[in-house]
C-alpha cells in the first residue's frame, strides 16, 4: 500500500513536470513567434505569402499597394532605408508622391518606402533566391539576375500585377547575359549576350521576342548603359593603367564618346551630348566633364570615379558625385571594383557648364558610405543609392 503511494505521488510529480515544461516551450515558442511577426512586420510583410517562382537607372512608374507599416515621421535627410541588403534601388510614383523602390537581395521581393514618411510597402511575395542585381522600369516591371546551382547567370523579366495581386509574374531571358537593363525609349530592354565570335549587344521585347542585334564585338568586358533618350553606350570595364574605350552605338556601328583614358570610367547624360568620365592611373583617380564633341574636356576639382556621379533632371548640366573624403592611395580602381577597399565618401554637386563643384554634405563621423548604383527621382529631389560595404539602401534628401 505504501509502495503504491509513493508511485502515485511519483507519476503526479513527473505528470506536473511535463506539463510544465510544455507551459514553458509554449510560451517560448509564442514569444519567438512575435518577435519574428514584428521583424517581418518592420520590413513589410503583412500580407499573406504568394507562391514562388524562380541576376542602373530608374525612371518613375506607377507602384502598387499590398502591405504596409509606417513610421509616421519624416525620415531623416541621410535615410537608411533598410538594414537589409539590397540588389538594386530606384524610384516609382504612387497615389502617394515618390517613393523609393528597391529589391531585396536574399529574397528578390520588391518594396517601395516613401521618403516623406518612413511608410514602407511591400509589392511582391514571389520569392527569388539570392538576388544580386535588380533594375526597375515603367509599368511595375523588373529586372531580377542570379546565379543557378549549375553557375549560370539567370535574368528574370517580371512585373507585378496591379491591385492586391502581390505575385511577380514574367519570362526567364538567355542564361549568361553578361549584362541586361530596361530601355526606357522601346519599353523593352538591351542585353549584352554570347556570341561565337564573342558578344553581341541586343535589343529585344520585354518578354525576349523579338531580339534584334545592335552590335557584335569579338571583345568581351562591356559595361551597358541604356540611356531615356533611346541611345545604348558601352564602355570596357574599367581597370588601373589599362587604356579604356565608350561607344555609342547605332545602327551596327560605334561612335567614340570620349578620348581613349587609362582606368576609363563613364555617366553619359540622356538627351545630350556632355558626357562625365574618370580616368585612372598609378591609382589617383581624375574626373573630367565635356559637353559635346567639339569641346575640350575640363578636369574638375573632385578626386573620384564615373560610377559614383549621377546627373540630375532639367535643361541645366548639374551632376552630383560622391567622393571619397580621404586620397586614393595604392591601386585604389582595381580593389574598389573587387570590394577589397571602401571609401567614406561626401556628397559634391557638379555645374558641369560652368565646370564648379560645390560640396553640400557630409555625413556624421559615424557614418561611412561606400556610394555605389546612385539613382536620382524626376523632381531633382533625392539621391537613392546602395552602400558598398554591406549593399543596404540609403536615401539622401536634398532639401533640407
Amino acid at each position: 500500500m505504501h509502495s503504491r503511494t509513493i508511485i502515485r505521488y511519483s507519476l503526479l510529480v513527473i505528470l506536473v513536470m511535463v506539463l510544465g515544461a510544455l507551459a514553458g516551450w509554449y510560451f517560448f515558442l509564442h514569444s519567438r513567434s512575435a518577435a519574428t511577426q514584428a521583424s517581418d512586420a518592420a520590413r513589410g510583410f503583412n500580407a499573406g505569402a504568394a507562391p514562388g517562382s524562380v541576376f542602373g537607372q530608374a525612371p518613375a512608374f506607377t507602384a502598387a499597394s499590398t502591405s504596409t507599416t509606417s513610421s509616421a515621421q519624416e525620415p531623416p535627410q541621410l535615410w537608411r532605408v533598410s538594414a537589409t541588403p539590397a540588389a538594386g534601388i530606384g524610384f516609382a510614383t504612387s497615389s502617394l508622391g515618390e517613393t523609393v523602390r528597391y529589391a531585396e537581395r536574399a529574397t528578390g521581393y520588391i518594396f517601395d518606402a516613401n521618403p516623406q514618411t518612413g511608410e514602407l510597402t511591400r509589392l511582391s511575395n514571389t520569392l527569388m533566391p539570392k538576388t544580386y542585381q535588380a533594375s526597375f522600369a515603367s509599368g511595375n516591371r523588373v529586372l531580377e539576375r542570379s546565379v543557378d546551382s549549375t553557375g549560370a547567370i539567370t535574368t528574370f523579366a517580371g512585373s507585378i500585377a496591379p491591385g492586391t495581386t502581390t505575385s511577380l509574374t514574367g519570362v526567364p531571358l538567355p542564361k549568361n547575359l553578361a549584362a541586361a537593363l530596361p530601355s526606357a525609349k522601346s519599353g523593352g530592354i538591351v542585353y549584352i549576350a554570347p556570341s561565337e565570335s564573342g558578344v553581341s549587344v541586343v535589343s529585344a521585347k520585354w518578354d525576349g521576342s523579338k531580339p534584334a542585334v545592335l552590335y557584335s564585338s569579338p571583345l568581351s568586358g562591356w559595361r551597358l548603359f541604356a540611356l531615356d533618350d533611346g541611345r545604348t553606350v558601352i564602355a570596357q570595364k574599367a581597370a588601373d593603367g589599362f587604356t579604356g574605350y565608350a561607344y555609342s552605338v547605332q545602327n551596327g556601328s560605334l561612335t567614340a564618346l570620349t578620348p581613349a583614358l587609362p582606368g576609363l570610367t563613364v555617366l553619359p547624360r540622356s538627351g545630350a551630348a556632355a558626357i562625365i568620365f574618370g580616368s585612372s592611373s598609378g591609382g589617383a583617380p581624375t574626373l573630367f566633364v565635356q559637353l559635346s564633341a567639339s569641346s575640350s574636356p575640363v578636369r574638375l576639382p573632385i578626386s573620384t570615379v564615373a560610377d559614383k556621379c549621377l546627373w540630375a533632371p532639367g535643361a541645366a548640366l548639374i551632376a552630383y558625385c560622391a567622393v571619397p573624403q580621404t586620397a586614393a592611395s595604392g591601386n585604389f580602381l582595381d580593389a574598389w571594383y573587387r570590394g577589397e577597399v571602401h571609401p567614406a565618401d561626401a556628397w559634391w554637386k557638379v555645374d558641369a557648364s560652368a565646370g564648379r563643384v560645390q560640396l553640400i554634405f557630409t555625413p556624421p563621423s559615424t557614418v561611412s558610405l561606400d556610394v555605389i548604383n546612385p539613382v536620382m527621382d524626376p523632381g531633382g529631389e533625392y539621391i537613392a543609392f546602395l552602400n558598398g560595404a554591406d549593399l543596404r539602401p540609403w536615401l539622401l534628401r536634398l532639401n533640407k
